[in-house]
Formats: C-alpha cells, structure tokens, sequence
C-alpha cells in the first residue's frame, strides 16, 4: 500500500529556513542581539534585490557543474554507459555496431587522454603554468573542461557509430540532457544558497557560535545535495 505521508520538497524546506532566519533577525534586532542584522529591514531589502543574484550564479561548484552537465548528458544520452555495463554483463549480447562503435569510443579517448599527456608532459608549455608546473596550471584550473570535453567525445563518437545521433540536433538534445534531468536541483540550489547568504547577513551563525569553516562544508555540502533532486 502507497505510503500517504507527505513530506516538504528540499526547496520548501529551505524556504521555511530562509524564513525562520529572517524572522529570528527581527527578534534579535528588537533585543539588541550582538551585530545581528535585521532583515526585515530598508537596509536587507537592499541587500536582498542587490545581491540575490550574485549569490545564486556563485555558488560552489555551479559553473564547473554547468559545463561539466554538457558533457555528461550527451554521454549518457547516447547509451555509451549502458553499453559499457551491458558489455561487462554475462549473456548481454551486443550487436556488431555497438561492439565497432565501443571500439572506437576507446581509441577516441585513448588518443584524447594521450594528446592531454603529451600536452602536460612534453616540450611545450601550453598548458603549464609559467614555472613549468602542472600546479595553478591552465590545465589544473581548467579540468572540468578538460573533463567535459573527455565525456563529449564519448558521447558523439559512440552515438554517431551507433546511428543515434545523425543531426546536430541531436547532438544539442543529448548535452541538455542533465539540464532536463536535474532541473529541479537547481531549483532546490537557489533556495539553499538563499538561507545561507541570509544566514550569513544576517550574522546569526557568528551570534550562536558557529565556526566559519564549519559552515562553509555544510554550506558547500547543501549546494551538492541540492542536485540529488532529479526529475521523476
């Protein structure tokens, strides 16, 4: 029997959250709590309409996710990872195209992962930083492109051997994939990064003791979980 207890979507709950801050702001500024702010003031719906956007677009790790997203969907909509696990199953069978299209998907990355080698290891230093290092690098810094790229060539290889991709329309619908899968998380982003920018203006974490740097993972930590909400 289908269970009927409801419980509030995480972008509710942070909602509530953002809430409950701002309403606690109020008390502590009418009992003069030490350097809390009021929120529900002139002054924080100021800093509300200046800032609410600069807080969702910086995020921890958003832009790496937004490209890494590209990547990632069009592999997985081109049926490259079911391919793989279908390929390590006993009595899976795969059709010759697949087999052919499994196999050059491997030399494709073969020779990508070896270009990035030669790239990071050879006489150049195209992709090293200016004391030679792979450390604060172009190529450090710039990994989840190099990532997004990586899983983009799998996923165009493998879908054009296969026939499943045979336009460039195709090829767009794949790479908006995780944007369609995952939209919901980024719904559940914008209200996390909400209670903790307000947290934070407020000034109650520092008024009930919370470490910085506690509050930084936790915050960091939400921003992740936010993106376990997928699309049903």
């Amino acid at each position: 029997m289908k269970s009927s207890i409801r419980f509030f979507h995480p972008a509710s709950v942070f909602f509530l959250l953002t809430v409950g801050v701002a309403f606690l702001s109020w008390v502590g500024s009418i009992y003069g709590w030490e350097d809390v702010q009021n929120f529900l003031s002139a002054e924080g719906l100021r800093w509300a309409l200046r800032y609410t956007d600069d807080n969702y677009l910086c995020a921890p790790m958003l832009a790496s996710l937004l490209i890494l997203f590209l990547g990632l969907g069009l592999c997985i909509h081109s049926r490259f990872p079911e391919a793989c696990l279908r390929l390590l199953g006993k009595g899976i069978h795969l059709s010759r195209k697949e087999r052919r299209a499994l196999g050059m998907t491997a030399v494709s990355l073969g020779v990508y992962v070896l270009l990035l080698a030669f790239l990071a290891w050879g006489p150049w230093t195209l992709v090293r930083s200016i004391t030679g290092d792979l450390s604060g690098s172009p190529l450090s810094e710039g990994i989840w492109c190099v990532t997004a790229f990586g899983l983009v060539l799998a996923g165009l290889v493998y879908g054009s051997a296969t026939d499943f991709y045979r336009n460039d329309r195709d090829i767009v619908r794949g790479m908006s994939w995780c944007f369609a899968y995952f939209a919901p998380g980024f719904v559940t982003l914008f209200f996390v990064v909400q209670f903790f920018a307000v947290l934070d203006y407020t000034g109650l974490a520092a008024f009930a003791g919370i470490p910085e740097t506690w509050l930084y993972w936790t915050y960091t930590f939400c921003c992740l979980l936010a993106f376990s909400v997928r699309r049903k």
